[in-house]
């Protein structure tokens, strides 16, 4: 009779070897663990003699390595002491984005496998204060707890620092640290560690350098004198010889004393947030207009798009498991009246997706998404609440770096108005209320004789124009505005902006309080406030007694007048309409309505919804047949065959689960190391036989 092979060709019974040991028998391996999942204490005993394997198995190719190390993502609430930049400013913002990721990724050195980290989003805090949330996506570390650890400590200690002290006014790298005997071995690990730090620290400096620049470190040496040591470094320079340049990033850090950057943290009232998450992705569409400044998502239409749109999906999972956050990712143009809704949704504690899918399924079967809340006028109040004074003072003396001053984008200007600020600030220590102060401009007149800064002071809970402008109108008459700032003791213009007046107004919404609406920055604050303020806003907008435009912002939530409502804190900024009364009584119109409300309407088709980031838990679903049989081998469970273990392929009596191991491992070896991609009708009909037996293995 002739066998299964016979009527193949060489090279047909050839593929036909490799789809049975590929897709049959990786998939038998794969069921010898009960769940699918190798045990923790294999993984982990391969993790802790990996160098071993390496050095002496070759077994396991790299890229199968990686899968013993669960992938993970997760987002963290870091509180920092910085003046907050709006992101439409894209090149301050792309600025400060890259030192934060910087300073985090310095941060994570320490730690076993690889971090990325990206900035998500930033928001006001408080006076000098910004809240950034920064996703960690964290690969081949086998203890995702030291991610939090490495990060928690250094926040609540007050300080992330991506910098190394360092002796001043010399050009020699020369760390004020205790020379280490390991220091002086390249192999070692302290010297791996240093190296890595440093020249991570120099690439970082010489970001806006043109060219590439690469950096190692050669050796660490001891200079017992100074009880410190000098670190010895190559720079390598691509595309650019000028030696100024090069020398001056490195020039600047030296002098101050501290080579890297740094970011002073806050701990928020709520203390660190850090949380694993999975990230899924949804495409709705929706019956409205398209619009080119919807597909910007820095113009103001997508801003107020997004803050009508995002409280409406996010209120859809109230009531599931776990926590979810929604971002508005973009809009495209579908038809004339219908676009396209991307959004991500953020689940922590629940990476059901189907569960997920089916709350947002169900809603747009609906056709609309809406979201409706009694209000009532118990507790209404409305009062004026802020006042902002235009300052203009003249220099006594002209600035040398004058031209870059006048640039409002330069780095001189920054760091000028970082000097200048506080100082003028500390003026107002003794004042009610709170100020603040914005240096808007370095105004140099048509002639170029008279040079002045006109800045902002804005005043809450303090309106007197005397008392505000008498702390300035003293100071200058020494001749100096804070300790460096020389001036002329007369010229000073100090005038109050007419064209805008800020209101506070209390409003009782019909909303169980809860706690997480006390925080500014969690996810239901954030949802609650983005909804009551788009719908005031549009109110504001349709109100045809209403001239100019109003921008209302929730900025707290307290415990309403009845355990079922919540009293919302809003701030109202009217630009050109200063009538106080036609203001107030647009806001009163809406009490007398009795709710607020907002729907979008959908369509039930073109629905999606995926998983495109999150945690990724080891599975031996992704391990090919090397680590598969290399786990199997070292689990004491398994005995290897009695003659010639499983190198040897065994005999067809043998049919213990080592047996059929070594059978597989076998046959895998001679299929990937073969000369050519044939087999004769013998062989090929060994292979077969032997290789269905092993799908009788007890525990498939």
């Amino acid at each position: 009779m002739d066998g299964i092979g016979s009527k193949m060709s060489p090279e047909e019974r050839y593929f036909r070897s490799l789809y049975l040991m590929y897709q049959v028998c990786t998939e038998v391996l794969r069921h010898y663990f009960d769940d699918k999942n190798p045990p923790d204490r294999l993984v982990q005993d391969l993790l802790d003699k990996r160098l071993e394997f390496e050095k002496e198995e070759r077994k396991i190719p790299n890229y199968q390595w990686i899968q013993l190390y669960p992938e993970a993502l997760f987002r963290a609430d870091v509180n920092i002491t910085e003046k907050y930049i709006d992101p439409c400013n894209k090149k301050d913002f792309k600025e400060f984005a890259h030192r934060m990721k910087t300073i985090f990724t310095y941060i994570f050195d320490t730690v076993d496998g690889e971090q990325e980290v990206k900035l998500v989003k930033t928001s006001r805090s408080g006076t000098g204060e910004v809240l950034t949330i920064i996703e960690i996506s964290s690969h081949y570390n086998p203890d995702g707890s030291k991610i939090k650890e490495a990060l928690e400590q250094l926040v609540n200690g007050g300080k992330l620092d991506a910098s190394l002290e360092i002796n001043k006014y010399t050009m020699d790298i020369i760390l004020t640290k205790k020379y280490d005997a390991a220091l002086g071995q390249k192999d070692s690990q302290e010297f791996k560690m240093m190296a890595k730090g440093i020249e991570r620290i120099l690439l970082f400096l010489y970001d806006s350098v043109p060219g590439t620049q690469l950096f190692q470190v050669e050796e660490f040496r001891s200079l017992p004198s100074t009880n410190c040591i000098s670190a010895i470094c190559n720079l390598k320079s691509v595309d650019l010889k000028n030696e100024k340049k090069l020398k001056d990033p490195i020039k600047r850090q030296i002098s101050e004393g501290r080579l890297g950057k740094t970011l002073t943290t806050t701990c928020s009232q709520n203390g660190f947030s850090f949380k694993d998450v999975i990230v899924f992705e949804s495409e709705i569409k929706v019956d409205e207009q398209f619009s080119k400044n919807l597909a910007n998502s820095d113009h103001p239409d997508f801003k107020a798009f997004e803050d009508r749109v995002q409280p409406l999906i996010k209120g859809l999972y109230a009531s599931s498991v776990g926590e979810q956050d929604v971002e508005i990712v973009r809009c495209r143009y579908e038809k004339p009246d219908t676009m396209f809704v991307v959004f991500h949704l953020i689940s922590h504690e629940n990476n059901d997706e189907e569960v997920l899918r089916k709350v947002t399924e169900r809603a747009i079967r609906t056709r609309s998404l809406s979201m409706s809340h009694k209000i009532t006028a118990d507790g209404f109040k409305f009062e004026s609440n802020k006042c902002i004074f235009n300052v203009k003072v003249k220099l006594a003396e002209t600035n040398k770096d004058f031209k870059l001053l006048a640039n409002p984008t330069s780095k001189a200007f920054k760091s000028f108005k970082e000097k200048i600020e506080p100082e003028i600030l500390r003026l107002y220590d003794q004042i009610d209320g709170v100020q603040e102060i914005d240096i808007d401009k370095y105004k140099i007149e048509s002639s170029g004789a008279d040079h002045f800064i006109i800045f902002k002071l804005t005043s809450r809970d303090c309106s007197d124009e005397s008392k505000l402008k008498e702390p300035i109108e003293t100071q200058i008459q020494t001749g100096l505005l804070g300790s460096i700032l020389k001036v002329s003791t007369s010229d000073m213009v100090f005038q109050k902006l007419a064209e805008k007046v800020i209101y506070q107004v209390s409003l009782n919404v019909e909303v169980q309080f809860q706690e997480k609406l006390k925080t500014k920055h969690s996810a239901e604050f954030m949802a609650f406030s983005k909804f009551v303020q788009t719908v005031l806003n549009t109110h504001y907008k349709y109100d045809e007694k209403v001239s100019g435009r109003q921008d209302g912002h929730v900025i707290e939530c307290r415990q309403g007048p009845t355990v079922s409502s919540t009293n919302v804190i809003l701030e109202i900024i009217s630009h050109e309409c200063t009538n106080e009364e036609v203001v107030r009584q647009s806001i009163e119109n809406l009490i007398a309505v009795g709710k607020l409300d907002s729907t979008l309407k959908t369509s039930a088709t073109d629905f999606t919804f995926k998983i495109v980031r999150g945690s990724k838990p080891v599975s031996s679903m992704n391990f090919d047949l090397s680590l598969l049989i290399t786990l199997l081998r070292k689990d004491s469970n398994v005995e290897p065959p009695e003659t010639g273990g499983y190198d040897d392929l065994p005999s067809k009596d043998d049919k213990t689960d080592g047996a059929q191991i070594a059978t597989i491992k076998h046959y895998r070896n001679d299929l990937a190391h073969a000369s050519e991609a044939k087999k004769n009708e013998h062989e090929f009909d060994c292979l077969w036989s032997r290789l269905e037996n092993v799908r009788t293995m007890k525990y498939f």
